[in-house]
């Protein structure tokens, strides 16, 4: 955390053009993950182990991590059990 108290975040990590690199140049504390990241995780094995492993990243490099769309019982649920502890619906 910064003197001021304030902290930074990557927002809609892993969409477009951020890059997992960013992890080690930039002075973040939290880690956004976009809605559609999110979307098909319970549905589609695939996108489950990328936000799996998006998390497991951001937890290895000691970053807090968000997760944006969170509506349902189930997916907030789910990304509890991978270690995710803040959710926005």
């Amino acid at each position: 955390m910064l003197q001021l108290g304030a902290t930074f975040a990557f927002d809609d990590f892993g969409t477009g053009y951020s890059s997992q690199t960013h992890l080690r140049h930039f002075p973040v504390q939290c880690i956004k993950i976009d809605l559609n990241s999110v979307r098909k995780m319970l549905s589609d094995c695939d996108d489950f182990v990328i936000l799996e492993s998006v998390i497991t990243l951001a937890k290895a490099f000691k970053r807090e991590v968000i997760v944006e769309g969170v509506e349902a019982e189930e997916r907030s649920r789910a990304l509890l059990n991978l270690g995710c502890e803040l959710i926005q619906g």
